[in-house]
């Protein structure tokens, strides 16, 4: 057995100030971890993950792709390598008239993901995000401290104020017209 520590800050109800908090938790090591994928369009991060899936199998299995769209190059790859995919269309998605249509859909989402893994008998240990939507209500509870966002620009990089360069949808963008000479995905525990 192996284990996984994230060790993060965050204000404890009923405190004024910020408690340090280690989470634990053990992962059985006869089984790789089962991870969900969430992709809202181009598969250089979910090739990544495959590619860990292939060399270290012991460690890893991507079980599910989830995206917000229909037929996105990532869906063809997971389709491709045999992995099961789940689509739902955000563009056409009608929430309740009362409902905030983000939570709505993340609602509905986490519906469908439950029913899969019901039908599979497993339950995802990692949600990994390259997807463009904000995880909000109960679908981020049933992964808070065990997801993480990859963004596809480096958020190291700070303007002359020190605020962060390069966040939100066109972070990649807006550096690629900088022109910089190089650039990364940053990682982020999503608590």
């Amino acid at each position: 057995m192996w284990n996984v520590k994230s060790m993060y800050e965050y204000p404890c109800q009923g405190h004024s100030t910020n408690t340090q908090i280690i989470k634990q938790r053990d992962i059985n090591s006869s089984r790789p971890i089962n991870v969900v994928f969430f992709a809202s369009g181009g598969p250089g991060n979910l090739s990544a993950a495959f590619r860990m899936q292939d060399s270290r199998p012991d460690l890893i299995s991507v079980g599910l792709v989830i995206s917000d769209r229909l037929n996105t190059p990532s869906a063809f790859l997971a389709r491709a390598r045999g992995c099961d995919v789940l689509e739902l269309d955000y563009g056409s998605y009608s929430a309740p008239i009362s409902a905030n249509k983000s939570e709505s859909f993340n609602d509905h989402l986490l519906k469908q993901l439950l029913r899969y893994e019901d039908s599979k008998k497993e339950q995802f240990d990692l949600a990994v995000l390259a997807y463009r939507r904000i995880l909000t209500g109960t679908l981020f509870e049933r992964f808070q401290g065990r997801a993480i966002n990859q963004h596809p620009a480096d958020l190291t990089v700070k303007d002359q104020d020190g605020n962060r360069k390069y966040v939100g949808i066109g972070g990649l963008a807006r550096a690629l017209k900088d022109e910089v000479s190089s650039t990364r995905t940053s990682t982020i525990l999503v608590e």
